[in-house]
């Protein structure tokens, strides 16, 4: 296998950054096909913790290439308070290509995201409030700004102005409000600053593909936050499903070889939705607590539950997971006994999948079977015969439930935590 399409099989926040930097020491190439700075993917190298939001995870190896490909969407501004934090980290982004065709998040998209929301009341969606929603919108509409445009002074100032027509009465009606003149002057004084990153990443890909390069393609969030495939409306904005790595960065589908699912060993979700696992209460916050569960964009803390063996199998089937990557078992160090859902119950029946439409998984009961926990050993165990016998039933269990094999163990947080069982390149 040269191209793995990686992908969060949960409600995001799987840890995808630390499983991408295990992988990057692999791979000659990564790219991202999805979503923008409202995804943080976190490395912890030493002391430090690195949280990269748009930038791929392999920048942070010099010789591993970097692309930002279409599918995403790009703050220009954030963009380079990114690539300012990395140089003062003595990383060099000489490797990074974003493509021409990304679409711009500009201020008009973060005030609408954040004041609209804010609107809906109770019924909010609790966005990021990063402009994702709105970017994405506008490029449905045919009106967005492109990174290209940044180099067009004429045609940046005429699509700026016609988008701004577009948005005013809604932000009056908002009560906020954006100056035009100055979104036009920081987009002019950036341009020249990302002109050395801009280029075609489609041509870029299909070569690295055609060199043979080992390739991973770093996906955003997670399954069940597929504008399609998941928990909708409590979703992103972007494709999480791996079809989406292919056209995000101009690949034939049959390109990829191969799907790797990350999964926590537990669930998390941030904001608004259903949730049947969810735990309130002492063992929520244990859980919460323990993996230091806040989000890496927002700060914001994340409701914690049991591992959802149902949810789990639907993306597995869904998205076409070959492999898992299993996070944060250290977690479950010291817990007596661990539950996992592996069915519901719905209206007096019992359902074995996820129910045809995903709003009733906000009436459904989760079904628990109930496995041995161990004491201690999980963490920081760097290879599986190190691990205590309960956590290779529990992994054994996700296994035979799921349908896909656990390539990778992570047991800390540490790049340098965890273990291979199975190699992802081939």
């Amino acid at each position: 296998m040269s191209v793995v399409a990686m992908i969060g099989a949960q409600w995001g926040d799987e840890g995808k950054g630390k499983v991408a930097d295990v992988l990057s020491r692999e791979v000659g190439a990564m790219a991202r096909f999805n979503g923008g700075n409202n995804a943080g993917h976190t490395v912890v190298v030493g002391s430090d913790k690195i949280v990269l939001r748009l930038v791929p995870v392999g920048i942070l190896r010099p010789d591993v290439r970097c692309y930002v490909g279409r599918g995403c969407v790009v703050n220009p501004a954030y963009l380079l308070e990114e690539l300012e934090r990395l140089a003062s980290l003595g990383v060099a982004a000489e490797n990074l290509t974003v493509d021409w065709n990304c679409h711009l998040i500009l201020p008009y998209h973060v005030k609408l995201d954040q004041a609209g929301d804010e609107a809906l009341g109770r019924r909010r969606l609790g966005t990021t409030g990063r402009g994702i929603g709105p970017c994405y919108a506008d490029k449905a509409s045919r009106l967005g700004l492109r990174v290209a445009d940044l180099f067009d002074d004429g045609r940046l100032a005429e699509r700026l102005g016609a988008l701004a027509d577009r948005h005013a009465p809604t932000l009056e009606a908002l009560g906020v409000a954006v100056d035009e003149v100055e979104v036009l002057a920081g987009l002019r004084e950036g341009a020249p600053k990302l002109e050395p990153y801009a280029g075609d990443v489609a041509a870029a890909m299909r070569q690295e593909v055609a060199s043979g390069a080992k390739v991973l393609l770093e996906g955003a969030h997670g399954l069940l936050l597929d504008v399609d495939y998941g928990t909708y409306p409590f979703v992103t904005s972007s494709t999480v499903h791996p079809g989406g790595a292919a056209a995000g960065l101009g690949l034939r589908p049959g390109f990829v070889d191969a799907v790797l699912g990350v999964v926590k060993a537990y669930q998390t979700r941030v904001g608004e939705g259903p949730f049947p696992t969810e735990l309130s209460g002492e063992l929520g916050e244990r859980l919460r607590r323990r993996g230091n569960e806040y989000g890496s964009t927002t700060g914001r803390p994340r409701r914690c539950g049991w591992l959802d063996l149902v949810l789990l199998k639907y993306s597995v089937n869904t998205a076409g997971v070959d492999l898992i990557a299993l996070n944060k078992l250290d977690v479950l160090d010291g817990l007596e006994p661990v539950k996992v859902c592996v069915a519901y119950e719905l209206d007096g029946e019992r359902l074995e999948g996820a129910p045809a439409s995903l709003d009733h998984l906000g009436s459904v009961e989760p079904i628990y079977e109930e496995l041995s926990g161990w004491a201690d050993g999980a963490s920081g165990a760097t290879s599986y015969d190190a691990l205590p016998k309960a956590a290779k039933d529990y992994i054994k269990f996700i296994e035979d439930y799921a349908g896909a094999e656990v390539a990778f163990v992570s047991t800390g947080p540490s790049r340098d935590d965890g273990f291979m069982r199975r190699q992802v390149f081939e």
